[in-house]
């Protein structure tokens, strides 16, 4: 079983629809089959199951979906990991969209004019306000600037948590 087969298990368990699954994974569609018909094939269960035009997932395509999505996130999060230990003065910003044009451009003239001891890289993610909070939560950013003042302090508070503990 291989990382590529998951993901297009999960991405055709999304779709529910082959030609569409392969362009979201730039595969051509017999590629998509074939790595789908090798998932199969390992787990001796049929997965998917077609009717005329349309597929459906089996009753073990449900079950191993969890699964499958769990493995690809413990993945993603080790190779962030690994790439965060090479550097590990990468601070991760996250805003929302309407800060973008006015306040963040300042933000970051602000932070390449700070001289520190160490030298600072920077990431940045723009989402809505909760996945912030749930990412700073997950501890996939070090900072977040959403719309509410409440959110704002407790997430300033984390980032100067984690910053004073480097």
């Amino acid at each position: 079983m291989t990382l590529h087969q998951l993901k297009c298990f999960t991405t055709l368990s999304q779709t529910l629809h082959y030609t569409e699954a392969a362009n979201q994974l730039f595969l051509s569609q017999p590629s998509l089959s074939y790595a789908i018909h090798m998932l199969e094939n390992e787990l001796g269960v049929k997965l998917f199951e077609k009717h005329g035009r349309t597929i459906s997932m089996t009753k073990f395509a449900k079950e191993f979906l969890p699964f499958a999505l769990t493995a690809i996130k413990s993945f993603e999060a080790g190779k962030a990991r690994l790439k965060e230990m090479q550097n590990p003065k990468n601070l991760r910003l996250g805003y929302i969209y309407s800060l973008s044009y006015d306040f963040l451009p300042n933000v970051l003239t602000l932070l390449l004019t700070i001289k520190l001891d160490e030298q600072f890289t920077y990431s940045f993610y723009q989402s809505q306000a909760d996945d912030l909070i749930k990412k700073i939560l997950d501890d996939e950013l070090d900072f977040a600037l959403p719309p509410s003042r409440r959110k704002k302090e407790f997430l300033a508070y984390q980032f100067l948590r984690r910053i004073f503990t480097w």
